[in-house]
């Protein structure tokens, strides 16, 4: 029986107030209208945090950090431990510090793929393996020598050698059942065959279970990475409308706008300052997003001053970051494609690497023609990004997957 499995509710991603950068309907990620207390049981203990509830019970952003050694980040993403919870233990959060990228990587596509080879393993296992040890087991009902009993012997020690190892409960339970069906002789001595059978078929069933669970593990996970990457559109569709507010304050700079318009651009980017000030989610809480709410109030206030030229220097700056932002995602959809690689360690398509180094090569060459983007930053990051991304076409070129993954991760945290 499949313990019952929590539903994650789904979002709507027209619902929401105006968005005050374009009109359109607001594109902050749903959930971050409050800060909720909730005690969860992450690395080891429980704890009182304050988080923003993305789905109740199942993922949360860290509002504030947590204190300590051990302690929390603001913006880590927190995704309750299904695996663990479905075997009728506590529940436990994984946390995933980095935020939102790291998560989807820990949740993303491999993961489903993982279960899926998984569930064909066993179901070869089940076909061929245990198939021929319960063949070999009836035929000791009519055939007593020992050489039969031996081709019996043999077959269930190959079934307990395949799996060993195993680390799920119920893979264990069935490893269990194998190494007690070895011996012909049941506990009072007596050659016993049927009660042998009645327990490979018991470890049989026991990874029956393990198939199912699996199956309906990968769809939950599927439907946290829906909602992560509802999340991710949405707070990309936030930079995509601030680009946009800070184009027409320019444009409204350049001409002849007077006080008041002005100030309706100075409350406009003071509005869109709040709003990317509530983002706590990483990385983009924690590395673009105050920058930017930085700029936009520094902006706003020199409009409300009459100082046009300082305001447009600032948004100037605002402008070349985003520009410079827009490439993360990139990056980062690269970065997923390779932990995959990873988790699959062969079988990698004939093409994969060659595909992958065009993508990587084309961010590098783009990013290389933009000129002075990061001058005037805190941290000039350029330099830095873009030696990673040639040394990942490198180990592409070398279809390296384990140093690939390691540049790409150097590249992304540059943002």
């Amino acid at each position: 029986m499949i313990p019952q499995l929590r539903k994650i509710p789904g979002t709507n991603p027209t619902s929401g107030s105006r968005n005050p950068i374009t009109g359109s309907r607001a594109t902050t990620p749903p959930g971050f209208d409050r800060v909720q207390t909730r005690t969860m049981h992450v690395r080891g203990k429980d704890r009182a945090m304050q988080v923003y509830v993305l789905a109740e019970d199942e993922l949360y952003i860290v509002a504030r950090p947590t204190r300590g050694k051990a302690g929390i980040p603001r913006g880590a993403v927190l995704v309750r431990n299904q695996e663990l919870a479905v075997r009728g233990g506590k529940d436990t959060y994984l946390c995933y510090e980095r935020g939102l990228y790291a998560a989807l990587r820990g949740q993303g596509t491999h993961v489903p793929a993982r279960y899926d080879r998984e569930i064909s393993l066993l179901r070869e296992l089940d076909e061929e393996t245990f198939l021929f040890a319960l063949t070999m087991g009836r035929v000791l009902f009519h055939d007593r020598s020992p050489e039969a009993e031996a081709r019996y012997r043999a077959a269930v020690e190959k079934l307990g050698a395949e799996l060993s190892g195993s680390r799920h409960p119920l893979k264990e339970d069935a490893l269990r059942l194998a190494k007690e069906a070895v011996s012909i002789t049941d506990a009072r001595g007596r050659r016993n065959p049927a009660s042998r059978l009645l327990k490979l078929w018991a470890g049989r069933n026991r990874l029956e279970q393990r198939v199912n669970l699996a199956r309906a593990l990968r769809h939950f996970v599927d439907g946290r990475v829906i909602l992560l990457l509802q999340v991710r559109d949405r707070i990309l569709a936030m930079t995509r409308d601030l680009g946009i507010e800070a184009d027409r304050a320019q444009e409204l700079i350049d001409g002849s706008a007077d006080e008041r318009a002005l100030h309706a651009t100075a409350k406009r980017l003071e509005t869109a300052a709040d709003r990317f000030e509530r983002v706590a989610l990483a990385p983009f809480g924690r590395h673009a997003f105050p920058h930017h709410v930085r700029d936009l109030r520094a902006a706003a206030a020199h409009l409300r001053e009459g100082k046009t030229r300082q305001a447009r220097a600032v948004l100037d700056r605002l402008n070349r970051s985003l520009r410079l932002n827009a490439f993360h995602p990139e990056v980062e959809d690269v970065l997923a494609v390779v932990s995959g690689l990873k988790e699959m360690r062969e079988n990698i398509a004939p093409g994969t690497f060659r595909a992958l180094r065009g993508r990587v090569s084309d961010v590098h060459r783009r990013l290389a023609a933009l000129q002075r983007v990061d001058a005037g930053f805190r941290r000039r990051v350029v330099a830095d990004l873009l030696r990673h991304l040639q040394d990942a076409v490198e180990a592409l070129k070398q279809e390296h997957v384990f140093r690939t993954y390691e540049c790409l991760t150097l590249a992304a945290r540059c943002f």
